[in-house]
């Protein structure tokens, strides 16, 4: 496998494990709700969203964290910027691309 840095290494390997939780959620009944009036923001969302931040906190708790759902932390020097779906209506409607 190519060698990246830490943090990309980290990412890629919670996004891996987030998206098979998202595959197995998808496959049962969940909540769909709307934010800002228009916007979908699915059970799935906030379970990723939950999911993605846990583990990087983990290996990183000095990081801060802006979150598309709920989370905006200041970090000392890094911060991720973390979007658990992207295609959010493709996810609630059991589309297999999002």
């Amino acid at each position: 496998m190519e060698e990246f840095s830490p943090f990309l290494q980290s990412a890629i390997e919670v996004a891996r494990r987030t998206g098979w939780m998202l595959r197995d959620l998808q496959s049962r009944p969940f909540a769909i709700d709307f934010k800002g009036g228009r916007d979908l923001v699915t059970a799935g969302d906030r379970a990723a969203e939950e999911m993605i931040i846990k583990e990087l906190r983990a290996r990183y708790p000095g990081h801060g964290f802006l979150a598309e759902e709920k989370v905006k932390e200041e970090g000392p020097d890094y911060r991720w910027v973390i979007d658990p779906i992207d295609g959010t209506t493709n996810f609630a409607h059991r589309m297999p691309w999002w």
